[in-house]
């Protein structure tokens, strides 16, 4: 199937919500633009000369979670294009390239929907001839399985006039001539045309030939991709801003239903992860493709999070259908970074952050205290302390100069100190940081992308060497 020949994206859940997004479109006007906060958050550069629209919407998908959607019959997508913008909204870019023209769009959250402006046809009274009287036309599409249809289109056959489905399936069309006859068409049903009434009622038949040509892409998916299923993004923001060691820890809490396991805090330890529980005797560990490439948890976690583009999950076992046995416990989509301008661009990015246990324990320190509990929890089997002891260890305690050593008639001591060992064995805090430095740029040739990173980390305990340095070299073209 050719992308100019059809819609774009092709995944039939996709097109519904597409043609869902359609519904909120007013025919005639220049612009229709929906509240999204994602995309009034969402600041692009783009600077593109004697470029085509084509190329344009490439380079916005590849640099964002936007995802465009148009007919190649419509819109001419090689035309030309200048486009000089420096953190702007998607909204003012398309609004370069299309003022002035015959194209609308409507910015719907992540979709993009992009068409050709519908003119409406108004009839012109003529003195002295009698105007033939209109009729309103209302009806409702369904498919064979009686389930509503939503944004079906429905136009008066041979003019511009149409509208599209509600979310119930129902439509109204007012100054229709009672001649006239109504097309419905539907991506993936075939299309039907009635005669207009006032009251209609519409099933659409499956078009068998058109639902061979919707294609799902395995490997190649590099965001969303087009799978049915339950799917979440995570925002490279959710990457870039978290003081943490790997991409484990940076996911943790990101995706609903995505269980990171960090196992024993170690700084070489590779977190593991989980996708709607633990569903099989052998545990179930999702599979994960960085770059359309099989990989493991260890080497995700190994990578710098400011290199990855972005990270879909794909939680239900429809995955399956594409991935083979593997996935049936979910997969992890990673893509790395690619250029982003066509010059040559330096960005580096650093945090510092100071680390504590958030779980230490209450040590009791008073020595008279801990003697009376031990022999508490020891008997009635034995007494770790005599009489003579335990009024020792309560002299220790009420004056700290007493010393702690208590010499028993068999020359051993007993000792009565009042050490938290837990604050002698650990720091209240530690530091880390973390430094990339990325070169990017692209030109007609050559896309080229290198990163250094380099991370440190002091441990949280006061004896020994407990230090993690790690240096990460990543180059892609």
């Amino acid at each position: 199937m050719k992308k100019n020949e059809e819609f774009e994206r092709k995944s039939p859940h996709f097109l519904k919500s597409a043609c869902l997004a359609l519904c909120l479109v007013g025919y005639g006007g220049s612009v229709a633009y929906a509240e999204s906060s994602y995309a009034n958050s969402t600041l692009l550069t783009v600077q593109m000369s004697g470029r085509s629209i084509k190329d344009v919407f490439s380079y916005i998908e590849k640099n964002s979670e936007f995802i465009f959607v148009y007919h190649g019959s419509n819109i001419d997508v090689n035309r030309k294009v200048n486009v000089d913008v420096t953190d702007r909204s998607v909204e003012n870019i398309l609004h370069q390239m299309f003022d002035g023209t015959d194209i609308e769009y409507l910015v719907n959250d992540r979709q993009i929907i992009v068409r050709r402006k519908q003119a409406v046809e108004k009839s012109i009274p003529v003195p002295g001839v009698q105007q033939e009287k209109k009729i309103i036309v209302t009806g409702n599409v369904k498919d064979a399985n009686g389930e509503p249809l939503i944004g079906v289109n429905v136009i008066i056959k041979g003019t511009t006039k149409g509208t599209v489905t509600d979310v119930n399936g129902n439509f109204s069309l007012s100054d229709v001539s009672p001649k006239a006859v109504i097309s419905v068409s539907y991506i993936g049903y075939q299309t039907l045309d009635i005669p207009a009434k006032e009251e209609i009622k519409i099933v659409l038949k499956e078009d068998s030939e058109a639902l061979d040509e919707v294609v799902v892409i395995g490997y190649g998916v590099q965001k969303k991709a087009d799978l049915s299923g339950a799917i979440a993004t995570v925002p490279t923001k959710v990457l870039e801003n978290r003081p943490v060691l790997n991409v484990g820890q940076a996911l943790q809490g990101s995706v609903a239903n995505m269980n990171v396991t960090i196992g024993s805090g170690q700084a070489t330890d590779s977190p593991s992860f989980n996708i709607r529980g633990t569903t099989s005797l052998n545990g179930g560990d999702p599979l994960i493709v960085i770059d359309g490439v099989v990989s493991s948890a260890g080497e995700l976690n190994r990578m710098t999070p400011t290199d990855i583009g972005s990270i879909s999950v794909l939680k239900d076992a429809a995955s399956a259908a594409i991935y083979g046995s593997r996935a049936a416990f979910g997969v992890i989509l990673v893509t790395t970074k690619t250029a982003g301008q066509e010059k040559l661009t330096i960005n580096y990015n650093n945090n510092f952050a100071l680390r504590k246990l958030t779980s230490m324990a209450d040590v009791i320190t008073d020595p008279y205290m801990v003697a009376s509990t031990r022999n508490t929890m020891s008997y009635p089997w034995y007494n770790l302390y005599n009489a003579d002891q335990l009024a020792y260890a309560k002299k220790v305690s009420e004056d700290p100069s007493v010393s702690p050593y208590y010499l028993n008639p068999d020359g051993t001591y007993s000792y009565f100190g009042s050490t938290d060992w837990f604050d002698e064995a650990y720091k209240d805090l530690s530091f880390s940081t973390n430094h990339t430095v990325d070169i990017s740029g692209k030109t007609d040739k050559l896309n080229y992308y290198f990163s250094a990173n380099y991370n440190f980390q002091d441990g949280m305990v006061k004896y020994g060497t407990d230090k993690f340095n790690r240096y990460n070299l990543r180059s892609k073209s």
